[in-house]
């Protein structure tokens, strides 16, 4: 699930089938981000923000190895499918374990599979109450299968990171 949202984003591809994340998987991309500028107050300028993803599997027996690529990170997006009740019950403590190693890391709350809406497990008020509870900056719901909110997504995240960088 993950892995098909990161290879969207990266590569603007979808593999309806693919293997399960095992450890973790890296990806990078370089986005465009619009910050105040450091010359002229009061516009803004252009600048670039490398992402650096690392997919980690969100199996519990890998949350040991999890948690070493969190520490200093500035940013997470947590990922759950709507598709299925209950997938948001484990994000709490993906949240914490992100606080615990990076505590000023942007929290992004992301809903796979939005092209499943008559599938949908998850409710989308709830799914924002949760992902307000947790302190992220927003909740968003996308699908990899279509592209639909993808780049939006990540270009949220980076702008949130840039700004909190810049501020």
């Amino acid at each position: 699930m993950v892995r098909s949202l990161a290879r969207r984003w990266v590569n603007d591809e979808f593999e309806p089938k693919h293997e399960a994340t095992i450890g973790c998987a890296f990806m990078s991309k370089t986005v465009p981000v619009r910050l105040p500028s450091s010359l002229r107050p009061g516009e803004d300028e252009d600048r670039s923000v490398q992402i650096h993803l690392w997919d980690t599997a969100g199996e519990e027996r890998f949350h040991a190895v999890a948690k070493s690529f969190f520490r200093g990170a500035r940013g997470a997006i947590l990922v759950y499918d709507i598709t299925k009740e209950g997938a948001m019950d484990g994000l709490s403590v993906w949240a914490e374990m992100v606080k615990a190693e990076a505590p000023t890391a942007v929290l992004l709350v992301v809903g796979t599979k939005a092209d499943l809406e008559a599938s949908r497990g998850v409710d989308r008020e709830e799914a924002a109450l949760v992902a307000e509870r947790l302190g992220a900056v927003a909740h968003v719901e996308v699908s990899a299968l279509t592209g639909d909110g993808v780049d939006e997504a990540f270009e949220l995240a980076a702008q949130k990171i840039a700004s909190q960088l810049a501020g």
